[in-house]
């Protein structure tokens, strides 16, 4: 399997669904956001009755993974249509 940052979300998607039985959590595959639906989140948990919470992954040097997982907040989730609130780099 080639180590590409797709891949990773995949996977760590793949890691976190079992920890979040009522929760969906999503690969950059489905996780746009409303006010730009080309721009794809890195990995959207989303649950009900909960804000959503995008992890943004990087290889290093990782310069710009903090100032992505901060322009997180304040989107709307295309999935759920609710504001993402926290963002994790």
């Amino acid at each position: 399997m080639p180590h590409t940052e797709p891949t990773v979300n995949a996977v760590l998607a793949g890691i976190l669904r079992p920890m979040f039985a009522r929760a969906t959590v999503a690969g950059e595959d489905t996780g746009s956001v409303i006010e730009n639906p080309a721009h794809r989140l890195d990995v959207l948990i989303s649950a009900p009755g909960r804000s959503p919470v995008s992890i943004e992954t990087e290889f290093m040097p990782a310069r710009t993974v903090e100032e992505d997982a901060l322009s997180r907040l304040g989107k709307t989730a295309k999935r759920d249509s609710k504001t993402i609130e926290a963002a994790i780099a």
